[in-house]
């Protein structure tokens, strides 16, 4: 890892208290002066652009933090599974960048499917869909928990009933943290995971003459599945640089034939089309674009897309 990235991907370290949704190392890429990165967002009424160090942009104040614990140990989540994620992910794109994409270890290839994973579920939006719907699973269970506590014949378990709709406020600290707690597993699922590492991997350059690729707070483009013919996952990794994962060598081929130009102008219409509050890029050269094209392709959600799937068929 490089000094700078391995600094980005340790800042959180010197600020826990703002956690990053959209990871320093990551936007690094795109700061290529004075360590600030251009951020385009819409206080008011008009998209405009600014330049921003990156310490405090693509984060939130205690997003990650748990409600329910104690205070030494409130930062758990962030300076322990988020922290992990980050570091070893920066590991990975390191690997990316140098080309050395056929001799990353499986181990290695795994934490760059983790980050993928968590960058597709871990923004505020995403955190607070989990914990809605984590909290409303849970009450659907409360009058049974309550009518087991009563009829027990310790009184002591008895008195925890009249305890129950407080301990299991669907806004209630205890839920906040579980979900937490879920959404960090839902990152390492093995399951999708494996899918990941499975796939072709290959990076795009970006020549001189092309605009440059930009980001935002939500940088994946990605179709449904992971497995039909013509399936991808795509996300820019630097302002001329695109990691891509597809399906199938015939996919890879004709991705790679694509025209450079046209290639990047579709994903920066998708990246900056999907984008919640922030886009970003090395200047504002882009401003005109960006203000056409900004948040007006909102996508769901990986996790939203999955709570969809489930309220159609239920057994899932």
């Amino acid at each position: 890892m490089s000094e700078s990235h391995s600094e980005s991907a340790k800042q959180s370290s010197n600020d826990p208290k703002y956690h990053h949704y959209v990871p320093q190392f990551y936007l690094s890429r795109w700061a290529i002066t004075e360590r600030k990165i251009c951020r385009f967002s819409k206080p008011y009424d008009r998209i405009v652009p600014k330049m921003v160090g990156l310490r405090r942009t693509g984060g939130q104040d205690s997003l990650y933090e748990l409600k329910s614990v104690a205070p030494e140990h409130a930062q758990w989540i962030e300076m322990g599974p988020m922290w992990e994620i980050d570091t070893y992910g920066s590991q990975a794109l390191d690997l990316l960048e140098a080309g050395n994409l056929a001799s990353m270890s499986k181990q290695e290839r795994s934490n760059w499917s983790r980050f993928l994973m968590s960058m597709m579920m871990r923004g505020p939006d995403d955190i607070e869909l989990i914990r809605k719907n984590y909290a409303a699973e849970w009450q659907k269970g409360v009058p049974e928990i309550i009518e087991k506590l009563q009829g027990s014949e310790n009184k002591n378990i008895r008195a925890l009933a009249d305890k129950v709709l407080e301990m299991l406020a669907a806004d209630g600290p205890l839920m906040a943290d579980w979900a937490l707690e879920m959404a960090v597993g839902l990152m390492d699922h093995t399951g999708m995971g494996g899918l990941l590492n499975n796939l072709i991997w290959m990076v795009r350059e970006v020549p001189e003459g092309v605009p440059e690729l930009l980001t935002s707070d939500r940088p994946i483009m990605a179709s449904d599945t992971m497995i039909r013919h013509d399936d991808y996952i795509l996300m820019p990794v630097g302002p001329r640089k695109l990691f891509l994962g597809l399906t199938t060598p015939e996919t890879e081929y004709r991705v790679s034939q694509y025209d450079i130009a046209t290639q990047v102008a579709a994903v920066n219409r998708f990246i900056v089309g999907q984008a919640q509050e922030h886009v970003y890029g090395t200047d504002d050269a882009q401003l005109e674009f960006v203000r056409e094209h900004m948040s007006k392709r909102p996508r769901p959600s990986l996790f939203e897309r999955l709570v969809r799937f489930r309220e159609l068929d239920p057994s899932k």
